[in-house]
């Protein structure tokens, strides 16, 4: 499953790194939720009236979707586990991070304030579940085949407990 060229980098190794010692069934529903983190980075929220609700709407549904396929991913054990885990997370500190833009400037002052609130409430609970899929990825036993993804979930989650004020 190699990144279409519109696709943002992402958090960790490239879309399409593989996960070395899984079986070929494995591989492939790892490759099919690939093609579907590549399709949720692909939808960028932009902060139009019009739109908006929408916007975050889509985002969240494939984000979702993408993250329920790692999941099913990570019941294999062993390194698949790690990096599934890792991709979940990555997919849910992503979202919290783009759920944090300035809103439209011809928005009411008070519906602004509670758009805010709510997507604010919304990032931060997209960032716990990141911190959990992370810890998920560390608490797998390490072994070589995972290195690579324990790496990644190490320092993405040093990240997000940063975005928390944790040290």
């Amino acid at each position: 499953a190699a990144a279409p060229a519109d696709v943002a980098e992402v958090r960790g190794p490239p879309i399409g790194t593989a996960v070395p010692g899984a079986s070929p069934e494995v591989a492939a529903a790892f490759a099919a939720a690939e093609r579907l983190l590549a399709r949720a980075h692909r939808v960028h929220m932009a902060p139009a009236l019009e739109s908006l609700s929408s916007a975050v709407k889509v985002k969240e549904r494939m984000t979702e979707e993408a993250a329920a396929a790692y999941r099913a991913v990570a019941a294999a054990g062993g390194a698949a586990t790690v990096a599934a885990e890792f991709r979940a997370g990555s997919l849910y500190h992503d979202l919290a991070v783009e759920l944090v833009f300035d809103l439209p400037p011809e928005l009411d002052p008070a519906v602004a304030s509670r758009l805010r609130r709510t997507l604010r409430a919304s990032a931060l609970g997209y960032l716990r579940q990141a911190l959990a899929a992370y810890r998920r990825a560390l608490a797998v036993p390490a072994t070589d085949e995972a290195r690579l993804w324990r790496a990644a979930a190490e320092t993405h989650l040093r990240a997000a407990d940063q975005l928390l004020g944790k040290p």
